[in-house]
């Protein structure tokens, strides 16, 4: 793309011309530039797809404007060392003065100041300039457009990277160019740092007068207490009907209210009432004085016994181990003497039982009425062959046992017989892998033994580029050295 495009757009902004599609203002164009430039990287997308991403997420509509947020990505990203070699020394030099959070700015005012200012022209550099903070452009001005800067902190580096005719005349000669124009630019933003700086302060100052009471036009609020009438006590009403409390209080003793004198003599009796007590159980204390013994201790007494066993008898309703305290059994029931309480479902139950067998009686009167026989007979042969039944029927289970032995032994032996089978050929499948291992070891060393030497030619054939490219840099930094 030609500058001349870049140039006419920021143009048309600072005019304010264009046509019915909405243009992007000075600063927010320089805003967008930051942006699209801080948002790159490169490990994750392309310059094209995060460019077109760019512009369609913020709706950047103007042909004029996408093709100079293009440019200036592109050219970011192509000088890449050229800037970060520059704003490494501007941060050095004027880390007290600039935030690190402006690299991204710093990266596209020095790709604009140092490579594309004579196409975009020194009146649109102005107004991109102006609708950014005052301070940080005039340390970016001042650092970029000094002669000393240039020749002293930038030129020896940028050498190490590119041609010198290069660095001479397209960068630190254009430069020097504009620095006539570029200091009254400085101090007009310099101006509207120290103004701002005086507005502050006036505004503090005039706050701090306000908080005094002195400034503002000499009115100032009389602050006023309000009008608040004062509240009247609350009288307590009189109880109508008197409390019954259960009890009468005893009145205040008469000699609450004596004289000094009479209370004088009550102290005096209260202390020889004192004195008297203490000399009674002084004496009473000595054991000369004690006429009295007691026969009951003299006799002799189980009293100590009888604590030690009830102490134990305590202890052991707590022993709650069941180590130390006697197995007690239940009684055993008396065969015939258990007393069966009987409810109402045992009754029906015994009821019910009785009426069973009353009508299987009362069925063989009326069999035996009816068919003029007696089925005794037949209830013993029924019950002979029940019998017979039984012992068939058990005498099958016995040999459904014995076959179902002699099956499990017979499939044990099956078991063993086919892990035997097993054994053999899993050694004889290890014997084949264990030669096809030795075939494929020989085979992969013979194969790495090619790649080894493919790869050493390849190797023999990289290191040629490489070696030129140092040869170049090595001759660079000598031509810089000599320049120096």
């Amino acid at each position: 793309e030609s500058g001349t495009a870049m140039a006419a757009s920021s143009w048309m902004h600072a005019s304010g011309e264009g046509n019915e599609v909405k243009r992007l203002e000075v600063g927010e164009l320089v805003r967008h530039c930051e942006q699209l430039v801080h948002t790159y990287n490169a490990g994750r997308t392309t310059i094209d797809t995060h460019t077109d991403e760019f512009l369609a997420e913020h709706r950047v509509r103007d042909p004029d404007d996408a093709r100079f947020l293009q440019q200036v990505m592109y050219g970011c990203v192509r000088y890449k060392k050229l800037l970060k070699i520059f704003i490494s020394s501007l941060y050095f030099k004027h880390s007290g003065e600039s935030q690190r959070s402006d690299a991204s700015l710093y990266m596209v005012f020095g790709y604009l100041a140092l490579l594309r200012l004579s196409e975009l022209g020194f009146a649109d550099f102005r107004a991109l300039v102006k609708s950014q903070e005052s301070h940080t452009m005039s340390v970016f001005l001042r650092f970029l457009f000094n002669e000393q800067n240039l020749k002293t902190w930038l030129r020896p580096e940028w050498l190490k990277h590119y041609e010198p005719v290069f660095v001479d005349d397209q960068l630190v000669a254009k430069a020097l160019v504009f620095v006539p124009q570029v200091e009254p630019l400085v101090d007009a933003l310099e101006g509207a740092i120290a103004e701002a700086a005086a507005k502050r302060e006036a505004d503090a100052e005039a706050v701090r007068l306000l908080a005094e009471g002195k400034g503002g036009k000499g009115e100032h609020t009389v602050p006023e207490p309000f009008e608040l009438s004062q509240p009247r006590f609350r009288t307590v009403p009189v109880p109508e009907e008197a409390v019954d409390v259960g009890f009468t209080a005893v009145p205040v003793p008469a000699s609450t209210y004596l004289g000094s004198t009479k209370l004088r003599d009550r102290v005096e009796l209260d202390k020889l009432k004192r004195q008297n007590r203490e000399q009674q159980q002084a004496k009473y204390a000595d054991p000369v004085a004690q006429p009295f013994k007691l026969k009951m201790l003299e006799r002799p007494t189980n009293l100590e016994k009888v604590k030690q066993e009830v102490e134990a008898a305590r202890q052991a309703a707590c022993d709650f181990d069941r180590k130390n305290r006697p197995v007690v059994l239940p009684p055993k029931p008396k065969p015939g003497a258990g007393n069966v309480r009987l409810n109402s479902a045992a009754v029906l139950r015994e009821d019910n039982l009785y009426r069973k067998k009353q009508e299987q009686e009362a069925a063989k009167l009326r069999a035996y009425e009816a068919e003029l026989r007696d089925s005794s007979e037949f209830d013993e042969w029924r019950d002979r062959m029940r019998k017979v039944d039984d012992e068939a029927e058990r005498a099958r289970m016995e040999r459904r046992r014995v076959e179902a032995l002699v099956a499990d032994e017979a499939a044990r032996e099956s078991k063993l017989r086919q892990a035997n089978d097993n054994k053999a050929v899993a050694i004889a499948a290890r014997a084949a892998a264990s030669q096809g291992t030795v075939r494929r070891l020989k085979e992969t060393a013979a194969r790495r033994q090619a790649q080894l030497a493919v790869v050493a030619e390849v190797h023999s054939q990289r290191e040629r580029p490489a070696l030129a490219v140092e040869e170049l840099r090595q001759a660079k930094l000598a031509g810089a050295a000599r320049t120096r």
